[in-house]
């Protein structure tokens, strides 16, 4: 879960360190290699416009970010390092600009070293397993005084947050960016270290309110650009073989919450609603059932795409190159139900999708192999969530649920893109029926995987169960525990979001039961705490 829509100033200590070494009781937590490592070298970037924004051009970029542009190719530079965010503010901008020169990132790499307190590093909130910034280069004042020549973009910094490389398998995230690459999908990644990553940051773009994504005209184009990443990346056969990346996933943090609510000595039924073995069995159960939907593996194995599996609003960026009007009109936009003249009649689709490129996806730390209909539905169930009050941030509000008419509006869309269907009337509403049916039967596959994200990502445990790999790729489960007499400002450094984790488990759990029981697959005797089920529309339509 990330992203963000609000910018607060960070590190500001006006105290200067001196211009030279380090105390001893404050060393450089940079640690570098002596050479950088090309994670790929030769990645074409065509003229594809999938899940692209807006050109460099239309951006007001020229094309400092490419490499090597003379023969069109794109490479992501890698070093052995980490950057600690919770050095005092002028010792972590030092590192910040150190750590961009060993990266080699064009033009930033020959700003001096003598400036790097003239950075400006603006933390971004909302992001929920990331810490990330906004680096501003220093004012043109300060260029123009040291005879700085070249025109500085900013950076966007991700720093991975503490425990997240449990969730997230770093090595598969940085090849699928490097693919996304080839595509030109979304910022282009412009280096990584051991803890994080620096992105182009996307000028005159904004993400989504939560609200904006019921609009009738905006989610048809959300449903197309979504269709764009399914069929724009080629999955290679290990993906297609290994089956949906999301059964992985849910059977690895299975793993984890378990063993983490056992070090912790936490009752799973709070926020479960069940204890933990029931919840684990009942999953099982499900996943037997969703299989048996399917004629036979090989056929699931077929329906498999390329998915972003976390399409909340806060991943989705509306960017213009006519910024201050459009956005402001974009903003202004009445989104009621109500009020919505975006009908679904008389839609002339190929006259909204010249706008289509508007809308960038950004953060694929999630993507995988997974049905279609998961990537939709996931979709669909972030409709109910705000994330931009940290106190209610945990809540879902099943009222916000599309209603029949939005998803027909978004499945129509998804399903006319990039075929021929367009004019046979009777087999598009055949096509809908069967996808939404699809939809009603992985939803509880979506709930079930934020809901244990809420479990191992919580940084309220002291005792934590980690994944580390062995010299020889073997995997160990590595029991950390924290130390009592942590740093109040490495508290504070590290701090993601004031986010309710366990609220959110108990939301979703209630969502997955909701779903399970009218299923037929659970009942209400395997809870513990049936009055906090959450009950959806489950409906199949008859093909």
């Amino acid at each position: 879960m990330s992203l963000a829509n609000s910018i607060t100033s960070s590190h500001t200590n006006t105290k200067k360190p001196p211009q030279g070494p380090r105390s001893k009781s404050k060393p450089s937590y940079i640690t570098r290699s002596n050479s950088i490592k090309s994670v790929s070298t030769s990645l074409n970037l065509n003229n594809n416009d999938y899940l692209s924004g807006p050109s460099d051009t239309e951006q007001g970029y020229d094309s400092e970010y490419d490499n090597d542009s003379n023969n069109n190719k794109y490479s992501i530079s890698t070093v052995a390092a980490t950057l600690d965010n919770s050095l005092p503010s002028d010792y972590f901008k030092q590192d910040i600009l150190s750590l961009i020169k060993s990266l080699n990132i064009p033009k930033w790499s020959k700003l001096p070293s003598k400036l790097a307190l003239d950075l400006n590093v603006f933390n971004i909130s909302g992001a929920l397993t990331n810490v990330i910034y906004k680096i501003d280069p220093p004012s043109s004042k300060t260029l123009k005084k040291n005879k700085f020549i070249y025109f500085l973009n900013p950076l966007l910094l991700r720093i991975y947050g503490p425990g997240s490389d449990s969730l997230i398998d770093r090595d598969y995230e940085l090849l699928v960016l490097s693919r996304l690459s080839k595509k030109n999908i979304g910022p282009k990644l412009l280096g990584s270290f051991s803890n994080g990553r620096f992105e182009q940051w996307l000028n005159n773009a904004q993400v989504l309110k939560p609200t904006q994504v019921a609009d009738l005209k905006l989610s048809r184009t959300i449903a197309r650009r979504m269709k764009q990443l399914h069929i724009g990346i080629q999955l290679n056969n290990p993906e297609i073989n290994n089956g949906p990346s999301i059964w992985k996933r849910i059977d690895d943090w299975l793993n984890l919450a378990e063993l983490t609510l056992n070090l912790n000595k936490i009752n799973a039924s709070n926020f479960l609603l069940s204890d933990f073995q029931t919840y684990k069995n009942i999953i099982n159960k499900y996943k037997l059932w969703l299989y048996n939907r399917y004629k036979s593996i090989q056929d699931l194995k077929d329906s498999l795409v390329f998915c972003h599996n976390d399409t909340q609003y806060g991943n989705i960026l509306f960017t213009t190159s006519t910024h201050k009007d459009l956005l402001k009109k974009f903003n202004n936009a009445n989104l009621s139900d109500n009020n919505n003249k975006n009908d679904t009649d008389n839609v002339n689709e190929e006259e909204e999708q010249k706008e289509d490129k508007r809308l960038v996806v950004i953060d694929f730390e999630y993507a995988g192999a997974n049905v279609p209909a998961y990537d939709i539905a996931n979709h669909f169930m972030e409709w109910l969530a705000d994330y931009t009050n940290s106190e209610t941030a945990h809540l879902l509000v099943e009222d916000r649920y599309p209603s029949d008419k939005q998803i027909t509006n978004f499945l129509a869309s998804y399903i006319k893109y990039h075929s021929t269907i367009h004019n046979n009337t009777e087999e598009l509403e055949k096509q809908v029926k069967i996808l939404y049916n699809d939809i009603i039967a992985w939803r509880a596959a979506s709930n079930i995987v934020w809901s244990l994200w809420g479990i191992i990502s919580n940084s309220d445990f002291h005792k934590k169960v980690v994944i580390e790999d062995g010299p020889k790729g073997e995997k160990y489960k590595i029991l950390n525990e924290d130390s009592n007499n942590i740093k109040e400002e490495e508290q504070e450094a590290n701090e993601i979001e004031l986010f309710d984790h366990f609220g959110y488990s108990n939301q979703k759990a209630g969502l997955v039961w909701g779903d399970l029981i009218q299923l037929g697959i659970a009942t209400k005797d395997d809870v513990e705490h049936s009055d906090q089920i959450k009950y959806l529309p489950v409906k199949f339509f008859h093909i």
